[in-house]
């Protein structure tokens, strides 16, 4: 193995920690009834990859939205929102101001829908 990939093994071992242990916090921040709850480890660690501007509590709150789909989160990150002067939220996310805007818009979806 070679450093890179030593590193790289790391990384990844890393990240799957970080994305457990906010899982496994969910009973310290949610209700039993709360629809985060639907959202599998697999399923917002592959949103995280794709959208690594964005908070793990966004994504698991937009999974949700969708009945804890990681692909149906991705088809509205890559949709153009009206809400978001008809830009791809995914492409928004990209910077920390467009993050910003971005995570609040998933907030407010969240919210109207729970």
């Amino acid at each position: 193995m070679t450093s890179m990939q030593a590193v790289a093994a790391i990384l990844r071992a890393e990240f799957f920690l970080e994305v457990k242990r906010f899982l496994d916090r969910r009973g310290e921040r949610y209700r039993d009834d709360d629809s985060r709850w639907r959202v599998r480890q697999d399923a917002l660690m592959d949103l995280k990859i794709k959208f690594p501007g964005l908070s793990l509590e966004s994504l698991e709150m937009l999974a949700a939205v969708f009945g804890g789909s990681a692909a149906s989160a991705a088809t509205w990150m890559n949709t153009p929102n009206p809400a978001l002067e008809n830009q791809r939220p995914a492409e928004m996310a990209a910077t920390a101001e467009g993050a910003r805007a971005v995570q609040f818009q998933i907030e407010r979806f969240f919210r109207r829908l729970n």
